[in-house]
Order: structure tokens, then C-alpha cells, then sequence
């Protein structure tokens, strides 16, 4: 199968990059770029059933004589009507989207389906595909919306990865208009003294709401409590104790 150019229908958002053209016999097939890990690649068809087995291949296109006609292949996994390939199998098939490569699909054994796409009828999508996976926000809303950060004892900075995860909420509440308050909780462990412990989680909060003003959230939108060590998740020092919890509010 080779479909023509405006086949292929691209839908782009910071929430996401949806590929897809409709198979004529097959259903739809989708690549999926989203925030975080839950990028996929699926072939959806309402004939199809778990009877079924998928198998995805990346293969140089058929004008590539003296090519392997497989470059990587892999099982797709399988819900109602759809067979999918998770984001950590995607790499190939990307690559082999930009290069013009062929994806096959093979359903059940030796009498069963072929499905063949040639990605070159793709190409004037590709530059638009390529804008939107740089707009992609870094972390979707199931990861942004209840996010705790964990803290060494007796550390109120944050490094690298904390910084990631507040420059996540930041870039997420930008974009999603319905975001109209952010609640931030600080805590500490039992330490040395009830009101060491309250300022330590003081400090902790006013690290993580100056780090988000810094990056464009309004300080409004932020009611920031701290709480030392009165509301532990664990009796036993833990850094599930030494937190600071970012909770996102939508408008009801």
C-alpha cells in the first residue's frame, strides 16, 4: 500500500502529535508522540481480535535492491481492536519514517494479512511532525496534576532532576488554561527540633515556588503552605517525610 500525500492526516498540540492515515481494508494506523513515555505506534481495526498475532518490521523500501528487506521487528501488543508498540520500541520506526523507509504489518501466520506502508507518501508531513515533537510538553497531566518531590535529610535545594520536574509543572500549566490554581505543600522528618524541622520545610516550598515564578508561572495562581513534621507519610525518618507536594487545580 501506498498512500497518497494528504492521505496522511497530522493533529498537533504540546499535548501531543497524532500521524495517521486510514488503510483501505486495514483500519487506521496512528503514531502516537505524547509527553513523557506513553508515546505508541497502533494499528486499529474493528475486525481485528486477540486471535491475531502483530508483527511490526522496519524494512528499506523495495527500490533499495541489495538492502535487507527487514532492518528491526517487533511483537505489537494487543488491546480490543488495537495492536500497538510502546515508546520505547518506537526509535526505529521514527527513523524509518524520516528516511522514507517501508513499515509492514503481519497479521497471524502464513495465510494471514499483510499490511505494507510506504512512509515516503508521508514526506510533507514530516517537517510539521518534526515542529511539533519540539513543542511536545515534557511530562503529560496524570504525571504533573499530584507530584511530590523527594529531598536528602536536611536539604532544602533541589537538583537536576527536581529542577526537571518543576520546569515539567511549569511548561504544563502554561499551556492548559484550565489550570487556575497550584497548592504546594512543604514537609520535613522528625529532626532535630519542631521548629528546625518547620523552617527546613519552609525553605523547601520557597525553593520550589521561586523555581516556578522564575519560569513564567504567576505567583497568584500559587497558595504555598508548610507543615515540618506534622504530617509524615512514615513514623521512621524517610525522604517520603521530607517532601514537597505540587498539586494542580482545574476550574470545575
Amino acid at each position: 500500500m501506498a498512500a497518497d500525500d494528504d492521505a496522511w492526516q497530522l493533529s498537533s498540540s504540546p499535548f501531543g502529535c497524532r500521524l495517521s492515515v486510514a488503510v483501505a481494508g486495514a483500519g487506521l494506523l496512528q503514531l502516537e508522540l505524547l509527553p513523557g513515555q506513553h508515546s505508541n505506534l497502533s494499528l486499529i481495526s474493528s475486525w481485528l481480535n486477540q486471535a491475531h498475532s502483530v508483527n511490526a518490521s522496519v524494512g528499506y523500501p523495495a527500490w533499495g535492491e541489495g538492502f535487507p528487506g527487514k532492518v528491526q521487528s517487533r511483537q505489537m501488543q494487543w488491546q480490543t481492536g488495537k495492536a500497538s508498540l510502546r515508546s520505547g520500541e518506537l526509535g526505529v520506526f521514527i527513523k524509518g519514517l524520516e528516511q522514507g523507509w517501508r513499515w509492514t504489518f503481519e497479521l497471524g501466520q502464513s495465510d494471514g494479512f499483510l499490511l505494507e506502508v510506504d512512509t515516503l507518501s508521508a514526506r510533507s508531513q514530516l517537517q510539521p511532525l518534526r515542529q511539533c515533537r519540539q513543542q511536545l510538553l515534557p511530562q503529560d497531566y496524570d504525571y504533573v496534576h499530584d507530584l511530590s518531590i523527594f529531598y536528602p535529610s536536611g536539604i532544602a535545594g533541589m537538583d537536576s532532576s527536581m529542577q526537571a520536574d518543576i520546569q515539567a509543572v511549569a511548561r504544563y500549566v502554561a499551556v492548559d488554561r484550565n489550570i487556575k490554581k497550584i497548592l504546594i505543600d512543604g514537609h520535613a522528618d522528625d529532626g532535630s527540633s519542631r521548629l528546625a524541622d518547620l523552617v527546613l520545610s519552609k525553605d523547601r516550598v520557597e525553593n520550589v515556588v521561586a523555581a516556578l515564578v522564575e519560569l513564567g508561572v504567576k505567583r497568584q495562581m500559587i497558595e504555598a503552605r508548610h507543615h515540618g513534621n506534622r504530617q509524615p507519610y512514615s513514623k521512621e525518618q524517610s525522604e517520603v517525610n521530607r517532601r514537597v507536594r505540587i498539586r494542580l487545580v482545574k476550574a470545575v
